[in-house]
C-alpha cells in the first residue's frame, strides 16, 4: 500500500512539470513560491532537472527514485517559500523554459531547499 501511495504521488507530480504552483513566469530573489516537491541538496534537484530535460519517462523515474530514497519529498499541502537564488535554467521535456531555484523558508531562514519551476530568471538576477 505504501508503494502504491508513492507511485500515485509521483503521478500527481508528473502532471505538472514543475514543482511550483504559483503562476509566475519570471523569478527573482525574494519572490514567493508555493511548492509541493522539494529537494534538500542541489545535486538531487539537478538530477531531476536533467531527467526533466530528456523525456517524461526519465523524469518520472527520477522523481520516483528521489522520493523513495527521501532525497526529495512531496509537501502536502504545498508550502510557501522565498526564492533565494536562480541556480540555472533549462528547457524541459515539454519544451518549456524552466528554472532551478534555491529557496528559503519564510519563518526559518536557515531552512534551504531546491525546486524546479516553470519560467525564466527576471531582470533582477
Amino acid at each position: 500500500m505504501k508503494a502504491l501511495t508513492k507511485v500515485l504521488a509521483v503521478l500527481c507530480l508528473i502532471l505538472t512539470s514543475s514543482s511550483s504552483v504559483l503562476a509566475e513566469e519570471t523569478w527573482v530573489k525574494g519572490d514567493p513560491i508555493l511548492t509541493f516537491f522539494l529537494c534538500v541538496k542541489e545535486k538531487d534537484i539537478m538530477d531531476v532537472a536533467l531527467a526533466d530535460s530528456k523525456d517524461l519517462e526519465t523524469y518520472s523515474q527520477q522523481l520516483l527514485e528521489k522520493s523513495i530514497t527521501q532525497s526529495c519529498f512531496r509537501l502536502a499541502p504545498p508550502q510557501k517559500f522565498i526564492v533565494a537564488e536562480v541556480i540555472t535554467t533549462y528547457t524541459d521535456h515539454q519544451n518549456k523554459a524552466t528554472c532551478v531555484l534555491k529557496i528559503k523558508a519564510r519563518s526559518n531562514k536557515d531552512l534551504v531547499g531546491y525546486v524546479v519551476a516553470a519560467g525564466i530568471p527576471g531582470k533582477g538576477i
